[in-house]
């Protein structure tokens, strides 16, 4: 898996060289490992053009919870606490 920096460092190179497969060389020589597959670099291409960066894109996750609902439920539950706030 490439850091963000190797990730950064591909796109910038495939723009300077317009070649997957010396870009691939170019991260092997440089990082000492395998380099990313020619669909990575594409994908990280595609990913920086249309969005400007190359970090993952994080999914909607758990949604917040405001504290005036907070505050409504333990209202309602101090009130009658066997009722269920369901």
């Amino acid at each position: 898996m490439a850091t963000v920096q190797e990730k950064a460092m591909c796109v910038l190179w495939f723009f300077e060289i317009k070649s997957v497969i010396t870009t691939q060389r170019r991260f092997r020589t440089t990082y000492k490992k395998d380099p990313p597959s020619d669909n990575s670099i594409r994908r990280w291409l595609t990913q920086f053009q249309e969005t400007g960066s190359v970090l993952h894109r994080k999914g909607a996750g758990r949604p917040s919870t405001s504290q005036e609902n907070v505050d409504r439920i333990q209202e309602t539950f101090t009130r009658s606490p066997r009722k269920s706030t369901r």
